[in-house]
């Protein structure tokens, strides 16, 4: 119990932390998106040079990309912390 309410604190202010604060600003260049993106969030899971730019949504794709990934290694680190503590209650 105690775990997922822990993984739920992290995935509500960890892993959708790039969607609550998604890049703004002008419409500009792919080349100019993925430097603004980089400039704005210096830690980030997902480079924005591996999303394809199409029609300058950059900053759209790389939010969802990024809260997807945090969210994806919360679920990940749920399961084996969840799984841990079963195994250990078992014994």
């Amino acid at each position: 119990m105690l775990t997922t309410l822990g993984a739920l604190g992290l995935a509500c202010s960890w892993g959708i932390w790039a969607l609550l604060r998604p890049p703004e600003g002008a419409r500009a260049a792919a080349a100019d998106q993925a430097g603004m993106i980089r400039e704005r969030f210096p830690t980030f899971l997902i480079n924005p040079d591996w999303i394809p730019a199409a029609s300058g949504d950059l900053g759209v794709r790389w939010t969802v990309a990024e809260t997807f990934a945090r969210l994806g290694i919360v679920f990940i680190a749920w399961l084996v912390i969840s799984g841990g503590f079963l195994r250990l209650g078992r014994h």
